[in-house]
């Protein structure tokens, strides 16, 4: 004879586990999506940029696994190239040591988003959107420090 109340966790256990390969479902067909239309927009066409400017591409490029050809003034860190949470935090860095920017005064959240969290976690403050791209990271690097970008929306 099976106990009602084990069936019924199992049940509600097989409910959350699906629920959450949905979840992880979407996380992945939305990423995918991000990328193919990233890429869809084609090669840069002939820019010119400054020593510094290439330097920035090539790292961002090698950071990210991205070709440079891709990597466009407006390319947007988060967005564009999926860099949040920790590993944002380990780009900006590395980005920092490598062009010797000061990074005092930058508020993380302000520019990525967290980790990926539970989807029951309340959502942090809405701190605006201040999103960092590679002409931006350009023009910290050509200053040494950083500055915030401006406001989108």
């Amino acid at each position: 004879m099976s106990n009602p109340y084990v069936l019924t966790l199992l049940t509600l256990l097989e409910w959350i586990i699906s629920f959450v390969a949905v979840i992880a479902g979407l996380s992945i067909v939305l990423n995918w999506w991000k990328r193919w239309t990233f890429q869809r927009r084609g090669p840069l066409p002939d820019q010119q940029f400054s020593e510094l400017g290439t330097q920035v591409r090539k790292f961002v490029a090698e950071e990210r696994g991205e070709p440079i050809e891709y990597i466009r003034l407006e390319t947007r860190v988060e967005e564009d190239l999926g860099c949040t949470g920790d590993d944002a935090d380990e780009f900006m860095l590395s980005f920092a040591t490598r062009f010797e920017v000061d990074l005092t005064g930058m508020e993380f959240g302000r520019h990525f988003g967290p980790e990926a969290s539970w989807p029951f976690e309340p959502m942090p403050p809405d701190l605006g959107h201040f999103p960092v791209t590679v002409g931006h990271l350009i023009t910290v690097a050509e200053n040494g420090k950083w500055i915030d970008p401006p406001r989108i929306g």
